[in-house]
């Protein structure tokens, strides 16, 4: 199996008087994947950007949007995922967090079961 990867990380930091740091990041990777026994290449492309917007030091909101084309020699096979959410930092060891993903194929089909709500909870030892 023979793999290559390109990518690219973007990240800039702002700070919003009154209000806290305001980050903004995105990432995007291409790549292409050779499999010899079944004589097959796939070429996945994918990206993500998101806006963080911290409130003091111990809650932020942010919002994201990514989109992952597993094969983009493939018509109508990749998924835009929209979503949000908040942390909150209990400390700067553990923190709570709760995001909302709002997924749509390439296709424009789009299914409110397919939404994901996950809330965590992260301890750092």
């Amino acid at each position: 199996y023979t793999k290559a990867r390109a990518g690219l990380d973007v990240q800039a930091y702002f700070d919003v008087p009154s209000v806290g740091g305001l980050a903004l990041k995105g990432e995007a990777i291409i790549a292409k994947d050779f499999d010899a026994k079944a004589g097959a290449a796939t070429t996945p492309f994918g990206f993500w950007a998101a806006a963080i917007q911290s409130f003091g030091t111990d809650f932020n909101l942010f919002i994201r949007a990514d989109y992952f084309d597993p094969n983009t020699d493939k018509a109508s096979d990749g998924t835009f995922t929209f979503g949000g959410g908040a942390q909150y930092f209990f400390s700067p060891h553990v923190k709570l967090g709760a995001i909302y993903e709002h997924p749509i194929s390439e296709a424009g089909a789009s299914d409110k079961k397919d939404d994901i709500l996950t809330l965590q909870m992260q301890a750092m030892f």
